[in-house]
């Protein structure tokens, strides 16, 4: 949620702001980045932001089963972070998470 309501702060500013350098050079003076920060906090963001429900759910499983986490933790945690991302639709059930993650 934090970080959903600090992209939906940068995306309005976005939009009230007419060029990409006009951005570019406040968020950089606002936060205290050099430019290859701020190009990867855009990138992160983006893809963040981006990834659609099915290839988050893959990609965040490899990464917390890689952390060391069970299937029954992951599990739990996947349906506790899709609620908190912008993702729309009905709340998925651990079925519907291992379906997505298995086939």
């Amino acid at each position: 949620v934090k970080y959903l309501t600090i992209y939906n702060r940068i995306m309005e500013k976005i939009n009230k702001l007419i060029d990409k350098e006009t951005f570019k050079a406040y968020i950089t003076a606002t936060y205290a980045l050099n430019e290859s920060d701020f190009d990867r906090l855009m990138e992160d963001l983006n893809y963040f932001y981006e990834l659609e429900l099915k290839a988050f759910i893959r990609i965040r499983h490899l990464e917390l089963k890689s952390n060391g986490m069970k299937n029954d933790q992951i599990y739990q945690t996947l349906k506790l972070e899709i609620n908190e991302r912008r993702f729309k639709g009905e709340t998925l059930s651990e079925r519907q998470i291992r379906r997505i993650i298995y086939g």
